[in-house]
């Protein structure tokens, strides 16, 4: 749960749970003879693309928030540091601060979290979706018809 939820009192919902796919390769009569196949190799691959995406997502998003909490605080602390008894320690404070908000900018820039969360969304979204391989090519398999490229 994300600190904005916990704030705010509510509850996210995951996107995706290994008992929900555990649950659809189930119900597909289909896909009876390759059940066990698909909870080892499809349900890990999109858990581990999902759990990839949730920790950049954090990485992303704590960053930023740094970036802006920093960028809001410089301003009022260069104001409070024009008052003689505050100057001294609001000066420290401030390129503290200041460093704090290059770094997290720079660090971002460098490893990319927030590339790197929409790619591993997209990827699990992808896994998951019927537009992804394993519908079609288990359907196939299982000597079904794919309905995968339609709308």
């Amino acid at each position: 749960m994300g600190i904005l939820s916990r704030l705010c009192g509510t509850k996210e919902e995951p996107l995706v749970t290994r008992k929900a796919l555990e649950g659809l390769i189930d119900s597909i009569e289909e896909l009876k003879p390759h059940h066990e196949y698909m909870k080892r190799r499809w349900i890990t691959m999109v858990m581990w693309w999902h759990t990839r995406s949730v920790k950049a997502r954090w990485k992303y998003f704590s960053l930023r928030a740094g970036v802006v909490a920093g960028g809001v605080i410089i301003p009022v602390l260069t104001t409070m540091s024009m008052s003689t008894s505050w100057q001294e320690g609001a000066t420290v404070t401030i390129a503290v601060v200041g460093a704090i908000v290059a770094g997290c900018a720079a660090w971002e820039g460098v490893a990319n979290y927030g590339e790197i969360w929409r790619e591993k969304r997209r990827s699990a979204e992808l896994l998951k979706g019927r537009r992804g391989p394993w519908p079609r090519v288990l359907l196939r398999a299982a000597g079904g018809r794919s309905t995968a490229g339609r709308g």
